[in-house]
């Protein structure tokens, strides 16, 4: 049961995700009324779905880095953590976003679960 409820606020975390990133997306084109609200909406849509498959299939390096950053615990607890992590950034970008503040979500769970990786070592 627990699965399906972290599932659901996993869902909930990509819709709250495009919801502040379509707007930062799109703004410049629509205020200067280069295009329509519909048309860049649905431009910003293709080229972010063609982005994701072309970058996954060409470098993993950044999503390989990103899934090992924190290792969860097998059974409950691991599935409590990624839980309270998904609802923290959640209710973050929800807040923010009542105050019209950009947010970036991706950004926000990998801080708040970075203890730490290998390929951030280089930069120190």
């Amino acid at each position: 049961m627990f699965n399906i409820i972290t599932f659901i606020v996993i869902i909930l975390l990509i819709f709250i995700n495009g919801f502040t990133d379509a707007p930062n997306a799109i703004t410049t084109v629509v205020s200067t009324k280069v295009l329509s609200f519909k048309k860049s909406a649905i431009l910003s849509s293709i080229f972010n779905l063609i982005g994701i498959v072309v970058v996954s299939s060409i470098n993993i390096s950044v999503a390989d880095c990103i899934s090992n950053v924190v290792i969860f615990p097998k059974g409950i607890l691991g599935i409590i953590g990624l839980f309270s992590s998904m609802l923290s950034v959640i209710i973050f970008a929800s807040v923010a976003s009542i105050f019209g503040i950009p947010t970036s979500e991706t950004h926000g769970l990998v801080a708040g679960l970075t203890r730490k990786c290998d390929c951030f070592r280089k930069f120190r």
